[in-house]
């Protein structure tokens, strides 16, 4: 090649270069705004509406001991090995969860009547913050909202006392991508109560959340748990947070988390998602179903078949990458599904 030739070739390539130049920058810096998020239900364990079936004490305290063996048989410890994989394999920026648990036991022999029991039995995020740890990852909690706070008294011969709630984690440390600006989490005003023989427990529902930024773009995180024997008060939890906390239209917000409700669910059952897609979100994904396994988590084939955890955003955001966890009969775990819901994982960019 002549010395001319050479000339003009390197001159082309130099402008092919600086044509290309703009377009490569523009897409490293809307990478910049991608956010990867999970929601995943933890499962408290076993399915404490049953308390309420109970005609006298005698038969509440028998059914409490019989709730706390489902616990232990639902193996949150095992279950929590399963979960971690998940969040390393889908490297969430952010996490919502719901029911999240903590069991306290109180002295032996006492039956007090009053939420005063303090010695741990077992603590779901610690669990899994070890977990994390064990496979070289760091999250850190940014939002937590303890909610439901009961005690009863049990056959095994003391208290035990159920504290549970949302917890959002970001990831830490030199892969964090996520600017943690403020705090936001709540308790739902509207509240299903329910007797039981010694006392009126009150189904506390709330949410966690933060406000954050992502490559220089601010956005709302919210992780609520709506009512799941109630349509209605579910609806009134969804519509008080989208009047309240989650109001600001001009402010990018993602909804991840269980609202116990499913569009395609007769009346009262779709008030709580067609009360946030009313308000202008929409979903990130399509009908899959997230809910619900057997109580004890040890069904051979899955049967979820409602879709009441979703991932929705406002106002429309590009999706990359949209996945189901949790739901296949691999992701058990010595015999028992990693929850009784399947969690969702999606990756976003941000405007």
């Amino acid at each position: 090649m002549s010395r001319h030739r050479r000339a003009l070739a390197v001159a082309i390539a130099a402008l092919v270069a600086l044509a290309f130049a703009p377009a490569a920058v523009a897409a490293k810096g809307a990478s910049k705004r991608n956010l990867t998020v999970m929601s995943r239900n933890l499962y408290l364990g076993a399915d404490i509406i049953k308390l309420a079936s109970a005609p006298d004490l005698p038969t509440e305290q028998a059914n409490a001991k019989a709730l706390h063996d489902t616990v232990l048989a639902t193996n949150f410890p095992a279950r929590a090995k399963e979960i971690a994989d998940e969040i390393k394999r889908t490297k969430p920026d952010v996490i919502g969860l719901q029911e999240v648990a903590r069991y306290f036991r109180g002295a032996d022999g006492v039956h007090d009547g009053v939420n005063n029991a303090t010695t741990p039995l077992f603590d779901w995020l610690q669990i899994l913050q070890g977990e994390l740890r064990a496979r070289g990852l760091n999250y850190r909690v940014v939002s937590r909202q303890d909610e439901l706070d009961v005690e009863v008294p049990s056959d095994d011969g003391y208290d035990i006392r159920l504290v549970l709630g949302n917890a959002v984690l970001v990831k830490a440390g030199r892969k964090a991508r996520v600017k943690v600006i403020s705090d936001r989490n709540g308790i739902f005003t509207n509240q299903l109560t329910v007797p039981l023989p010694d006392q009126q427990v009150v189904l506390k529902r709330g949410y966690a959340g933060f406000v954050g930024s992502v490559g220089g773009r601010r956005f709302l995180f919210l992780d609520p748990h709506a009512e799941a024997y109630s349509g209605d008060i579910a609806g009134a939890q969804l519509q008080e947070m989208l009047d309240t906390v989650a109001s600001n239209r001009k402010l990018p917000t993602i909804l991840a988390g269980d609202f116990n409700s499913d569009p395609a669910q007769a009346g009262a059952d779709a008030k709580a998602y067609n009360a946030a897609i009313g308000a202008g979100f929409v979903n990130t994904g399509k009908r899959v179903s997230t809910c619900c396994q057997d109580e004890r988590l040890d069904n051979a084939q899955s049967k979820l078949t409602q879709w009441i955890d979703h991932v929705l955003v406002r106002p429309k955001m590009r999706v990359l990458r949209w996945q189901v966890i949790g739901n296949k009969v691999g992701d058990k775990v010595d015999g028992l599904w990693p929850s009784d819901h399947a969690g969702l994982v999606v990756k976003l960019r941000l405007r």
